[in-house]
C-alpha cells in the first residue's frame, strides 16, 4: 500500500516501530482539549466531528 509506495519514491527502505508509547497529555493540553471541546460542544448540536491530533488521540 502506502508505504511501497513512499518507499519506491525515496529509494530507502523505512521500518515501523513495534514499541510505540502512548505519550500522557501535559497540563496544558489537557486544560487546550477541554476548552476546544467545549467550544465544539456549543455549536455542534446533530451528527459527529471526529479530530485526530498528532498524538493519534480521537476526540
Amino acid at each position: 500500500g502506502g508505504m511501497v509506495a513512499a518507499q519506491g519514491l525515496l529509494d530507502s527502505r523505512c521500518v515501523l516501530l513495534d514499541n510505540r508509547k502512548c505519550m500522557t497529555p501535559s497540563l496544558m493540553e489537557s486544560g487546550a482539549r477541554l476548552i476546544v471541546t467545549r467550544f465544539l460542544k456549543s455549536y455542534i448540536t446533530t451528527g459527529y466531528l471526529r479530530q485526530v491530533s498528532s498524538g493519534m488521540f480521537i476526540y
